[in-house]
């Protein structure tokens, strides 16, 4: 597809005025050209490759219902929806201009990595609506400010709303338990090959034979050698080998009860627990705080959001609100009216790849992307300033 009337320069790095502080800005701007935006967040110009590339996320991610034909049954709801996605886009970046902070090298190679998996997947789909590989670029950059804003805020000791060090700790130990478990699936091997669930009468035998294993275990002190050692059980046992679990209070497949019995595991001792349908053998607690590399350090991050999430939301909600935007109707109308809608079916496709199966594509596919901005927003971050 021909761009030959607008171009986008990504401007990285702009000093901020009387502070000497680089503040990363992803700044995609319009060639001048009278009516080449497509939306106007306060003084921000959204060109149309950035709306564009919100237009494909929006009626992919679900956010907009569409018809058999590919198209939305509301174009209204479409174009409000793109719209709160830019000045979005664009409040956050200028809130953490605000806040004189700047991207963390950290978080700029990241949303490298992801724009550029991003574009290997679906590289054909964006060039047929019009979107390059720069505009890519630089939405994830944009989004960077999202998480660098949410670390300003909570996770900087300069920070007024600064949570504590050992806050964050107490929310770890107290939310999550590492323990070491044998899975019984309770499932039957079919001649064939395949598996079927077990009955009633089946599943009363299982956790016979698990309770008598459990009781067997902690008497002699083996642990999980006894699962292996004797295979002549009324019904045979599934099993995968023991692996490390780390578990979650917040867990909906965990019961809370569960789950408190889990942070008093003794050494060298048996449960059983029921998780998700399964069965699990629960061998041995392990110390978490031993190894703080291991399981604090990689899950800090989430213990943050999970105490200041919402507060976090909330104060998007508010830029949102202070945000003022217009369309330019005439060119969102033109673009919406020439867009080249997807037939429900290969969209329902596209919703349906997963991480494994994009990773391993030669060719990106010619299908809409199905990556949800707020999931991505919170996972990854968001930029700082202005777009056009």
């Amino acid at each position: 597809m021909k761009r030959k009337n607008w171009i986008k320069q990504i401007t990285i790095g702009l000093a901020v005025t009387g502070v000497g502080l680089a503040v990363l800005v992803g700044v995609l701007t319009a060639r001048a050209e009278k009516n080449s935006f497509l939306l106007k967040v306060g003084k921000t110009q959204i060109s149309r490759e950035i709306y564009s590339y919100f237009v494909s996320e929006a009626i992919s991610d679900g956010s907009v219902p569409l018809n058999k034909r590919g198209e939305p049954k509301d174009m209204k709801q479409l174009r409000e929806e793109v719209k709160r996605r830019c000045i979005e886009f664009v409040a956050v970046q200028s809130e953490l201009s605000s806040h004189k902070r700047s991207i963390s090298q950290q978080l700029k190679l990241e949303a490298a990595e992801r724009s550029a998996f991003e574009w290997r997947a679906f590289g054909a789909y964006y060039t047929s609506t019009g979107v390059d590989k720069p505009t890519v670029t630089g939405i994830w950059l944009g989004r960077s400010a999202h998480e660098q804003l949410f670390r300003s805020l909570y996770d900087d000791a300069a920070s007024s709303r600064n949570v504590p060090e050992e806050a964050v700790q107490s929310y770890f130990y107290g939310n999550y338990a590492a323990v070491e478990a044998l899975k019984i699936y309770p499932t039957v091997a079919q001649d064939d090959g395949t598996e079927r669930p077990m009955y009633i009468d089946e599943r009363t035998t299982l956790r016979a034979q698990l309770d008598s294993l459990v009781q067997a275990s902690n008497q002699e002190g083996a642990v999980f050698a006894l699962v292996a050692a004797d295979e002549n059980y009324a019904v045979p046992l599934n099993y995968a080998t023991p692996a490390e679990m780390l578990l979650q209070k917040t867990d909906k497949d965990l019961p809370v009860e569960a789950f408190d019995l889990l942070k008093e595991w003794k050494p060298d001792t048996v449960s059983l627990l029921l998780v998700d349908n399964s069965y699990y053998l629960v061998g041995r607690g392990i110390n978490m705080r031993e190894t703080p590399e291991v399981y604090y350090a990689v899950h800090r991050n989430e213990c943050l959001k999970s105490l200041r999430g919402v507060e976090y939301e909330s104060l998007l909600k508010e830029l949102f609100n202070r945000s003022k935007a217009s369309e330019n109707t005439k060119e969102v109308e033109r673009l919406l009216k020439n867009w080249p809608w997807t037939p429900q079916q290969e969209t329902t496709t596209a919703v349906a790849t997963t991480t494994a199966v994009m990773e391993t594509m030669t060719e990106p596919p010619t299908v809409a992307p199905t990556t949800s901005i707020l999931e991505a927003m919170m996972t990854t971050g968001d930029e700082d300033e202005t777009t056009s």
